[in-house]
């Protein structure tokens, strides 16, 4: 209800003046409550002879021109696609407002939380939508089993994120806050140990190289079989994958043959430690 205002009256103009409250909100525009919308109120409006005035408009102004927008752009939601993200994978997240927003001024900031580390997503795109995308692209070494954490709040930063109106947006993140579908693993298996028996090898032994990387590794050789390149004597040979996939411990064997070695010992040096040979070694999670 607009109030009667007596400073901003005269005798012959009255006027009327109402607070826009926030949250108030009229996309359509105002209208009049009813032909008759003045309203005494316990009030009474005389002429100095002590007749009452008439309240009843003979025509009322069409105000539907006149909007209200006092109501804050909400978030009602961040998603992101489910899944396990590895090195170089981007976390893309949508953070979904209840109305178009204009960002402006800066760059506004989503801190994640992975592992025991805390990162932030930058805005990236999104401006006059109702979806602001931000995003984090993965370094190595992070990992995070149970899923990621999104903060409270966006970190506006310099920005402002508004809708047309004017109104500033909220920055609180709504929940969940532990997206535990997003999980992340960007750390790498690595080779911890090359190890084999010392001895003296003869003609049909099995010489066996074993390598023990950081965590267990699936051994895929649809497209090809794994092999260590070592030397005898200036002569190179291959020890084949053997065994070994879903364990941190893969064997590598060679059988040696007649004439091999001449009792010169084993070289590893020079060599890289696995070679692919169009195999596969990942971990549980594809690194």
């Amino acid at each position: 209800e607009a109030q009667y205002d007596a400073t901003a009256s005269s005798p012959t103009e009255w006027v009327f003046a109402y607070e826009v409250q926030s949250g108030d909100l009229d996309g359509d525009g105002l209208a009049f409550a009813g032909s008759t919308p003045l309203e005494l109120n316990g009030a009474t409006i005389q002429d100095a002879a002590g007749n009452a005035a008439d309240l009843s408009v003979a025509t009322l102004p069409d105000i539907s021109g006149i909007k209200v927008d006092a109501a804050a752009p909400a978030m009602t939601s961040v998603t992101i696609a489910p899944g396990t993200y590895l090195a170089g994978d981007t976390l893309s997240l949508t953070v979904n407002y209840d109305e178009p927003v204009i960002v402006t001024g800066g760059v506004p900031k989503l801190p994640l939380t992975i592992g025991s580390q805390t990162v932030e997503a930058a805005y990236a795109s999104g401006t006059g939508s109702a979806a602001l995308v931000f995003a984090y692209t993965l370094e190595a070494n992070l990992e995070d089993a149970d899923g990621i954490q999104l903060a409270a709040a966006v970190l506006p930063g310099t920005a402002e994120v508004k809708d047309a109106a004017g109104n500033e947006a909220s920055y609180a993140v709504s929940t969940p806050l532990h997206l535990t579908d997003v999980l992340v693993d960007t750390v790498v298996p690595s080779v911890q140990t090359v190890a084999m028996i010392d001895g003296v090898y003869r003609t049909g032994n099995e010489l066996a190289i074993t390598v023990t990387y950081s965590e267990a590794v699936e051994v895929d050789t649809v497209n090809g079989s794994p092999f260590i390149a070592f030397h005898i004597g200036g002569t190179g040979y291959q020890a084949s994958y053997a065994s070994g996939s879903g364990t941190p411990v893969l064997k590598f064997l060679y059988t040696v043959a007649a004439n091999d070695g001449n009792g010169e010992s084993l070289d590893l040096s020079g060599a890289a430690a696995i070679e692919l040979n169009g195999g596969t070694l990942k971990d549980a999670s594809g690194n």
